[in-house]
């Protein structure tokens, strides 16, 4: 498996970061590059797989399923549209993040 690395430039500024918030010590060029790389992966991360809470999502759609339990199709309809919005609603968060963390 390959670990795909962090952008140098960002590395490099994260790692400036790190070294100044340690008071600048002499010597320490490579603690505070690998520690920024490793920041800036989980942050990566963090933004590839957004953190979905399905509860309300889950409400919304039982809600809509039990509401005229005849209309079955009209239903699983309103439930998909639910799922969909809330995943999009998601997405656009997880990238409003990606924008704010680079900025």
């Amino acid at each position: 498996m390959t670990i795909e690395r962090p952008d140098p430039r960002e590395t490099a500024e994260r790692a400036y970061g790190l070294w100044e918030s340690r008071g600048r010590p002499a010597g320490s060029a490579e603690v505070d590059w690998f520690e920024a790389e490793r920041q800036l992966r989980v942050d990566r991360d963090a933004v590839a797989t957004p953190v979905v809470t399905f509860e309300p999502l889950a409400q919304e759609a039982s809600a809509a399923l039990l509401d005229e339990p005849g209309e079955q199709a009209d239903n699983e309809a309103v439930a998909a549209a639910t799922v969909a919005a809330y995943v999009s609603e998601a997405a656009h968060e997880a990238k409003r993040s990606r924008s704010k963390s680079r900025r």
